[in-house]
């Protein structure tokens, strides 16, 4: 198969979670055999839960070879409603070919944000970034750990149709969002590090059996009780 027969990719991450009243910047990534190719042209629309568009067919802009469109947020004032249902369409213009791409979208209160960082780590393993007796090392910044570390952990929640937009209490994220980061972390540093890297993989799978938040499946601004917490792995109710 030559390059010119495979498809590209266009990265999208996760649902686009669109906050009221705030600028929003939409970006379509496309790659192929690990390059980033920048469309000549490209355009966008965005939809609400009720395909009224928001947006379109807005002509997207060229930014370090990513085709980007930012709503403002005059587009989004607060009198919308909350909703899911909400997408994202692309048309892509790629070496003479339209590449047409969706994704869904919200339309949301706040985002839910990483709640660790690299000190985090470095305390967790202490000496991580010491090149001292052995010990282990971090050479560069393990942003790109905690981020995909924090990818993987709203995938798995929305999976289980919790929406990381409406949990009430980001700190319960913690432990596993450091458990996983710094299993990411151990295991960009070579192969002698690979089964520690494991045994933190397995740490993190035990914290988040362990994960239970406040949530607000109302999606009314508050949690549904203060005494009344989600479960990370399935659905149930657990009362404290």
């Amino acid at each position: 198969m030559g390059l010119s027969d495979q498809l590209h990719t266009v990265r999208f991450p996760l649902a686009d979670l669109i906050v009221r009243d705030m600028d929003h910047t939409l970006r379509a990534p496309v790659e192929l055999a690990g390059v980033t190719v920048a469309p000549s042209a490209a355009t966008v629309s965005v939809f609400d839960s009720s395909s009224v568009a928001i947006v379109a067919a807005a002509a997207a802009s060229d930014v370090g070879g990513v085709m980007t469109y930012t709503i403002p947020a005059a587009t989004l004032p607060d009198s919308l409603p909350v909703s899911e249902g909400w997408r994202v369409e692309w048309a892509l213009t790629v070496g003479g070919v339209t590449l047409k791409a969706r994704n869904d979208a919200a339309l949301v209160r706040r985002l839910l944000y990483p709640v660790i960082g690299q000190a985090d780590i470095v305390r967790r393993l202490r000496r991580l970034d010491k090149n001292a007796r052995g010990a282990l090392t971090v050479q560069d910044s393990q942003q790109d750990s905690i981020d995909e570390s924090f990818l993987e952990i709203q995938g798995r929640l929305i999976e289980k149709g919790n929406r990381p937009n409406l949990i009430m209490s980001p700190a319960s994220l913690r432990r596993s969002h450091l458990d996983l980061a710094i299993s990411y972390a151990l295991e960009s540093m070579g192969p002698a590090f690979h089964e520690l890297s494991k045994d933190w993989r397995d740490r993190f799978e035990e914290s988040w059996d362990r994960l239970t938040f406040l949530y607000d499946t109302g999606d009314d601004g508050t949690a549904d009780s203060t005494t009344t917490r989600r479960s990370g792995s399935n659905t149930v109710w657990l009362s404290s």
